[in-house]
């Protein structure tokens, strides 16, 4: 397909599938109000969705036995953890429509996804996925715009770093040091996932694994610690 016709194929969908007008008060002309999906139940649904893609497949043979039912992959790109905090952590991941809500989708299961919250939320909003929409100001596909997390090769990085480490205690220690740094909330977080500049990639995807990216996660944290975004 060429990009003509793929622009003229978003054109049309968006036509056909507008935004509707109102849906926080009237609903979305399906459903009366939005259900939540944020419970545990629907979160370990769309958790267990992830295990069979094929990125999560292959994160699973990188990582040593004590990681490997943590971690797993969205449909993006991003590594994600269910023990992560649902938000403002790195793995963090929520849930929301594959057909967004706001356009008529229906809140159930096969239209249900695991994202990562902060492409969820900042990036996805009521795109339609399979429009791959350009954004008008920085020439980036939507598919390109979603990758804002951790990448498996980062966090390969990572626990290759992990398996240096000269005995199991060391070991032990990096690894709850590792865990605490990806899954607990840290105000600064956008400022790794948003572009740097117009057409840029997020700055978390321009690290390079080990070294860099775990330096990265602590500045990050002591920046949250000293209140340097303003937040306290």
């Amino acid at each position: 397909m060429s990009a003509g016709e793929a622009a003229e194929l978003r054109a049309r969908w968006e036509a056909e599938y507008p935004v509707i007008p109102g849906t926080k008060d009237l609903g979305n002309g399906r459903e009366r109000t939005r259900p939540d999906t944020s419970s545990d139940r629907v979160r370990r649904v769309a958790w267990d969705e992830l295990k069979d893609l094929e990125a999560t497949i292959a994160l699973r043979q990188l990582l040593p036995k004590s990681m490997k039912d943590d971690f797993r992959v969205d449909p993006f790109g991003n590594v994600v953890s269910i023990r992560a905090e649902k938000r403002w952590s790195v793995c963090g991941f929520q849930v929301d429509h594959i057909f967004p809500w706001a356009r008529g989708g229906l809140t159930e299961p096969n239209n249900l996804m695991a994202l990562h919250w902060h492409a969820n939320q900042h990036v996805k909003n009521d795109a339609i996925l399979n429009a791959n929409e350009v954004h008008p100001e920085n020439g980036m596909p939507l598919e390109d715009r979603m990758l804002v997390g951790l990448s498996v090769e980062q966090l390969r990085g990572l626990t290759e770093m992990r398996d240096r480490m000269p005995s199991r205690s060391n070991q032990r220690r990096f690894e709850a040091q590792l865990q605490h740094l990806l899954w607990t909330p840290c105000v600064g977080l956008p400022n790794l996932s948003w572009p740097q500049r117009q057409g840029a990639k997020p700055f978390m995807r321009t690290l390079e694994p080990g070294m860099p990216c775990l330096n990265a996660l602590h500045e990050l944290e002591m920046a949250a610690r000293a209140d340097l975004f303003g937040t306290q």
